[in-house]
């Protein structure tokens, strides 16, 4: 009877990890396409990332750490 308890539970957690996935899959996927279109000329939308690609050493690199923060931000809720 207990392990009945358990499955919502786990249910839970398997979703919440799925979702998680997608997340970073999508974050790597905007990562990339932003690059190409940094690439191609057209400037950055996004005024906290137009931010760290102005105060970084390479473009990739302050992406790659507004990417961080948001997969760390989605981790916690």
């Amino acid at each position: 009877m207990q392990h009945r308890c358990l499955l919502p539970a786990i249910r839970h957690q398997l979703a919440r990890l799925g979702t998680l996935r997608l997340f970073v899959a999508l974050q790597c996927l905007d990562g990339l396409t932003t690059l190409l279109f940094l690439s191609s000329g057209v400037a950055e939308g996004n005024p906290l990332v137009s931010w760290a690609l102005a105060h970084s050493y390479a473009p990739w690199t302050g992406l790659v750490f507004t990417k961080l923060i948001a997969v760390a931000i989605a981790s916690t809720s």
